[in-house]
Protein backbone atom coordinates (compact mmCIF):
# COMPACT_ATOMS: atom_id res chain seq x y z
CA UNK A 1 0.00 0.00 0.00
CA UNK A 2 2.88 2.37 0.72
CA UNK A 3 3.99 2.18 -2.92
CA UNK A 4 0.56 2.86 -4.40
CA UNK A 5 0.75 6.69 -4.23
CA UNK A 6 4.20 6.57 -5.79
CA UNK A 7 3.06 4.37 -8.67
CA UNK A 8 0.03 6.57 -9.31
CA UNK A 9 2.28 9.64 -9.38
CA UNK A 10 4.25 7.93 -12.14
CA UNK A 11 1.02 7.48 -14.11
CA UNK A 12 0.15 11.17 -13.61
CA UNK A 13 3.58 12.23 -14.89
CA UNK A 14 3.19 9.93 -17.89
CA UNK A 15 -0.14 11.59 -18.72
CA UNK A 16 -2.19 8.45 -18.10
CA UNK A 17 -4.07 9.93 -15.11
CA UNK A 18 -5.30 13.45 -14.44
CA UNK A 19 -4.57 13.37 -10.71
CA UNK A 20 -3.65 11.17 -7.79
CA UNK A 21 -6.49 11.05 -5.28
CA UNK A 22 -4.67 8.49 -3.14
CA UNK A 23 -2.29 11.18 -1.86
CA UNK A 24 -5.25 12.71 0.01
CA UNK A 25 -5.95 9.50 1.92
CA UNK A 26 -4.56 8.90 5.37
CA UNK A 27 -2.37 5.81 5.13
CA UNK A 28 -2.49 3.09 7.77
CA UNK A 29 0.52 3.21 10.05
CA UNK A 30 2.28 0.05 11.10
CA UNK A 31 1.90 -0.49 14.83
CA UNK A 32 5.02 -0.19 16.94
CA UNK A 33 5.81 -3.33 18.79
CA UNK A 34 7.91 -6.38 19.08
CA UNK A 35 8.93 -8.21 15.92
CA UNK A 36 8.09 -11.89 16.12
CA UNK A 37 10.51 -14.42 14.66
CA UNK A 38 9.75 -17.98 13.64
CA UNK A 39 11.20 -20.69 15.82
CA UNK A 40 13.32 -23.30 14.01
CA UNK A 41 10.44 -25.77 14.40
CA UNK A 42 7.92 -23.34 12.88
CA UNK A 43 10.29 -22.59 10.03
CA UNK A 44 10.71 -26.31 9.31
CA UNK A 45 6.94 -26.81 9.27
CA UNK A 46 6.45 -23.92 6.83
CA UNK A 47 9.20 -25.17 4.53
CA UNK A 48 7.81 -28.73 4.58
CA UNK A 49 4.26 -27.53 3.90
CA UNK A 50 5.36 -25.50 0.87
CA UNK A 51 7.35 -28.31 -0.67
CA UNK A 52 10.77 -28.38 -2.30
CA UNK A 53 10.11 -25.66 -4.89
CA UNK A 54 8.35 -22.90 -2.98
CA UNK A 55 9.99 -23.71 0.33
CA UNK A 56 13.34 -22.51 -1.01
CA UNK A 57 11.88 -19.11 -2.00
CA UNK A 58 10.34 -18.68 1.44
CA UNK A 59 13.58 -19.78 3.07
CA UNK A 60 15.46 -17.11 1.12
CA UNK A 61 12.97 -14.48 2.30
CA UNK A 62 13.16 -15.65 5.90
CA UNK A 63 16.95 -15.72 6.04
CA UNK A 64 17.64 -12.50 4.12
CA UNK A 65 14.61 -10.33 4.89
CA UNK A 66 14.11 -9.69 1.18
CA UNK A 67 10.70 -8.63 -0.04
CA UNK A 68 9.17 -10.25 -3.12
CA UNK A 69 10.31 -7.52 -5.54
CA UNK A 70 13.88 -7.81 -4.25
CA UNK A 71 13.90 -11.59 -4.52
CA UNK A 72 12.68 -11.71 -8.08
CA UNK A 73 14.92 -8.91 -9.33
CA UNK A 74 18.00 -10.41 -7.65
CA UNK A 75 20.83 -11.50 -9.99
CA UNK A 76 24.06 -13.46 -9.57
CA UNK A 77 26.05 -10.31 -10.32
CA UNK A 78 24.80 -9.02 -6.93
CA UNK A 79 26.48 -11.90 -5.08
CA UNK A 80 30.07 -11.74 -3.81
CA UNK A 81 30.87 -15.29 -2.67
CA UNK A 82 34.38 -14.41 -1.49
CA UNK A 83 33.20 -11.74 0.95
CA UNK A 84 29.84 -13.49 1.55
CA UNK A 85 27.88 -10.33 0.68
CA UNK A 86 24.68 -9.89 -1.31
CA UNK A 87 24.06 -6.41 -2.68
CA UNK A 88 20.44 -5.54 -3.37
CA UNK A 89 19.72 -3.03 -6.10
CA UNK A 90 17.74 -0.05 -4.86
CA UNK A 91 14.09 -0.24 -5.87
CA UNK A 92 13.20 3.38 -6.48
CA UNK A 93 9.95 4.93 -7.47
CA UNK A 94 10.87 7.86 -9.71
Amino acid sequence: MARLPCKLNLAVRAGKLHGNLVTKLKMYKEPQGKTRFLSPEEESKVMAALGPIYGHWVGLAIHTGMIQAEQFSFRWENVDLERRINTLPVLLCT
